[in-house]
């Protein structure tokens, strides 16, 4: 449900009028307050964010990807250095316009649907506040196409990032359906129990994963990248 208070003391932080949150006397919260005043239509807003993702991606994956390159890589950056350089910069700058794209499409998506598509395929709706409670989903599902913008080896590696969390979160939903009833979730010890689980989980899995790579690393070395050939050997040597 739309947090009356929270809205209203946002829009007034914010520098618009506090009555601007209050979904009792707005059909639809404006899209200035869900922008946080950045800008009043959904493309200037996204426009900003994505700038403003890149700008803070691009001095994330900047080290990403040169320090590997410092660490393992010296003799083609001695032997070609133009070529080496260029093409870490491009990795960098690749990298950096999927996670902005990543950032602005939930923006993007969200305000689109509350605002434009929402309203005329539910025209009927006495208060299209309802839509706010479904929208997230669908900036969830439309950011991830931003993944096709990244390199093929790079999509598999998030894949692996991304597949054990996918995990607890199914695993969750499991637990939840099974023993537990929804507004059970906000008690403390609960809520401990489900941080615990989770980590033992974690735990499980990023031991054996690390034990079939340096497996692999001993008996079939061709099967494994150079990159985590060298740092993993770096780590354990």
């Amino acid at each position: 449900m739309v947090n009356r208070e929270l809205l209203m003391n946002m829009s007034k932080d914010i520098g618009l009028p506090p009555n601007w949150g209050d979904p009792s006397q707005q059909k639809k919260i404006p899209c200035q307050l869900i922008h946080s005043n950045l800008a009043v239509s959904c493309e200037g807003n996204a426009f900003i964010r994505w700038l403003r993702a890149f700008k803070q991606s691009l001095a994330i994956y900047l080290p990403v990807h040169i320090l590997p390159m410092l660490m393992f890589n010296l003799r083609n950056l001695r032997k070609d250095p133009t070529p080496t350089l260029i093409k870490t910069l491009l990795g960098a700058l690749r990298s950096a316009t999927f996670l902005s794209t990543f950032v602005a499409s939930i923006w993007y998506a969200v305000c689109l649907t509350r605002t434009r598509i929402g309203p005329k395929l539910f025209p009927n709706l006495p208060n299209h506040n309802m839509l706010d409670n479904k929208v997230a989903l669908i900036g969830c599902l439309v950011c991830g196409i931003s993944i096709l913008i990244e390199s093929k080896r790079r999509r598999s590696e998030m894949a692996l990032y991304v597949l054990p969390r996918a995990l607890y979160a199914f695993l969750d939903e499991i637990y939840l359906s099974r023993g537990l009833g929804r507004n059970d979730v906000t008690d403390a010890k609960v809520f401990v129990q489900r941080i615990e689980r989770t980590m033992r989980w974690e735990k499980a899995i990023f031991g054996l994963s690390m034990g079939t790579v340096v497996t692999y690393i001993q008996y079939r070395p061709d099967l494994v990248r150079g990159l985590v050939r060298g740092v993993i050997g770096w780590m354990i040597s």
